[in-house]
């Protein structure tokens, strides 16, 4: 599983550098988004560096200190405030309130299961957490947001 671990964290890491170059040639040619379309993009890319700070954790026991769980609960609350103070655009009312639902229930698990897993090194626990709950609700908020941006 940590093999996978790797590769994923190598994934995102390549996704969020695509992103950030894309998002940089749309400003500089002049590409105009509705403001919401860019707070979702923004709170996409909020999420994915929250979850790069927690599997930082997962694979190197170095970054278990309390700096590194500084930066995974910092990433996190800065998420749930963007989420707090967005609003839903036209008619994806529904589609905003179950984001914002299901990132609630994403990051309690975080804090109060997955965290204290990694940080006792029960990776049988830390793994069925990540690998199924939190897997099924990341990829639903990933859903919700191409939906709303969509």
């Amino acid at each position: 599983m940590t093999h996978h671990l790797v590769k994923a964290h190598e994934a995102l890491e390549h996704s969020m550098k695509i992103s950030r170059t894309l998002m940089i040639a749309a400003l500089l040619l002049g590409a105009a988004l509705p403001t919401w379309a860019g707070e979702f993009t923004v709170i996409k890319e909020e999420i994915k560096t929250a979850r790069q700070a927690l599997v930082s954790m997962v694979l190197y026991r170095e970054k278990r200190g309390p700096e590194q769980q500084k930066l995974v609960k910092d990433t996190a609350d800065l998420v749930s405030e963007h989420l707090r103070k967005v609003s839903a655009p036209g008619k994806k009312a529904a589609e905003v309130k179950e984001l914002k639902e299901t990132w609630a229930a994403f990051k309690k698990t975080r804090e109060e299961e997955l965290v204290p897993a990694i940080l006792r090194n029960d990776r049988a626990r830390y793994e069925k957490v990540a690998g199924g709950i939190q897997k099924e609700r990341l990829d639903r908020m990933y859903a919700l947001l191409d939906a709303i941006e969509g």
